[in-house]
């Protein structure tokens, strides 16, 4: 009985308990314990993008009934600003190419480097059948301040700009960097249509002082501003991990983070928002801050019969380590530990990622790729995981390749089965993965 205490004299946890539990009561969540990475199952094939330059950003898959098209953003070589490339699927045809000022003009010569840094595909708004992109541009000085952040809506037909967020002038600053982006968000507002999530855990107040986060849900057919949560205490950093739902025109399911900051001898706790529309519901996190986490990803069935569940990717005691993935379960206002993995790293030098990919072992439900970004080899490592068993369906390492704000991309399955891209090449490359 009793316990040991064996973490960081700062800020780590307990690294050991023993507990005497002569009831039998207690019972440890399950452990999966998972082979080898597995590289031999999986295909790579390197891909070069025809008449583009650069390292690829970011990428995604835009369609209509009778065609489809990858977008790609690739980092101009010359002036650092990232460029927008469509090809046509699978022959890559290069069909356009969309520079940042056509946007919006580009005053300042850093008003650019991050434009197209992430892009998602919005269901089609305007009746001809065909899905539209949304553009995150955390860089912009549109409104007259350098990373104030944007979004803008194109129109697949003939890339016109069908409104940039946020609409009109606004003392808030939502980018930071890098620290700004979206994503869908299912039909927030019951009318039927696909709506999107702005996030960025660094917008500031009106004084520019109060780094509070801000999470703004926005009606994708009109960019109007539907639902607003902003941090309101220093450093609060209110942002979105992740988004589910199980139709275009499904409720969301949204993961919301903020951080609670302690003194130095505290360290920084997580916590964890889960909000259904139409209300919000605060989640605490079983044991959530230790060790710390870095992603995490919504997993779930394909028809939505049962809520969606978390995965989490956590560090160790020290930075460079990797001690493996926990799903939790959602269960009376709490987020309940049901299962983790025993896969382990070391030598890491930046915080995984973990992206939901949907369902690639044909088990109807949600499963994840676990980017490393610098393995002990020198080379980023994506391991392809189960959300159903949190065991390992393979891995392959990515050559050459930098871990972008979202590395990996389900594309249309090959006659071979499922197929992933990842982007982060350079000299235009993406890498191509499928089952062998």
């Amino acid at each position: 009985e009793g316990m040991l205490f064996g973490g960081h004299w700062r800020d780590e946890p307990p690294c050991l308990a023993i507990v005497a539990d002569t009831g039998h009561a207690a019972r440890l969540p399950e452990e999966v314990t998972v082979g080898p990475h597995d590289g031999a199952r999986w295909a790579v094939e390197s891909l070069k993008l025809p008449g583009v330059d650069g390292r690829v950003v970011a990428m995604q898959m835009v369609s209509s009934p009778s065609q489809r098209w990858l977008w790609c953003c690739v980092s101009d070589p010359a002036t650092q600003h990232g460029v927008l490339h469509r090809f046509t699927w699978p022959a890559l045809e290069k069909v356009d190419t969309i520079l940042p000022g056509h946007v919006h003009p580009r005053l300042l010569p850093r008003d650019g480097e991050t434009f197209g840094s992430q892009l998602f595909r919005v269901a089609d708004l305007d009746g001809d059948s065909c899905d539209e992109l949304a553009v995150c541009d955390p860089s912009s000085a549109r409104l007259g301040r350098l990373n104030g952040g944007t979004i803008a809506l194109l129109r697949s037909s003939d890339n016109a700009v069908v409104w940039t967020w946020p609409r009109e002038t606004t003392a808030y600053q939502y980018g930071d960097g890098e620290a700004f982006g979206g994503m869908p968000v299912g039909d927030w507002d019951g009318n039927g249509e696909q709506d999107m999530v702005v996030s960025s855990p660094n917008a500031d107040d009106q004084s520019g002082a109060l780094k509070g986060g801000r999470v703004e849900v926005v009606a994708a057919s009109s960019g109007k501003s539907l639902w607003t949560l902003a941090g309101r205490q220093p450093d609060q950093r209110r942002e979105v991990w992740d988004c589910w739902s199980s139709g275009i025109a499904s409720p969301a399911t949204l993961l919301l983070r903020e951080r609670r900051h302690g003194s130095a001898l505290e360290g920084t706790s997580d916590r964890s928002w889960r909000g259904h529309f139409p209300g919000l519901e605060r989640h605490d996190v079983d044991g959530l801050a230790a060790p710390r986490l870095s992603d995490a990803a919504l997993v779930g069935p394909a028809d939505g019969a049962e809520p969606c569940k978390m995965v989490v990717a956590r560090f160790g005691p020290w930075q460079d380590e990797f001690v493996g993935l926990e799903r939790y379960a959602p269960e009376k206002g709490r987020w309940k530990l049901e299962a983790k993995s025993a896969w382990r790293d070391d030598y890491i030098d930046r915080a995984p990622r973990v992206v939901r990919v949907g369902d690639l072992d044909k088990d109807d439900y949600d499963d994840i790729v676990v980017v490393l970004p610098a393995h002990a080899n020198g080379e980023p490592i994506a391991t392809i995981v189960s959300g159903r068993s949190l065991g390992i369906l393979g891995s392959v390492q990515l050559d050459g390749h930098l871990v972008g704000l979202m590395p990996v991309l389900r594309l249309p399955d090959s006659a071979d089965g499922p197929l992933l891209a990842f982007s982060g090449g350079a000299d235009a490359t993406i890498l191509l993965v499928r089952p062998r």
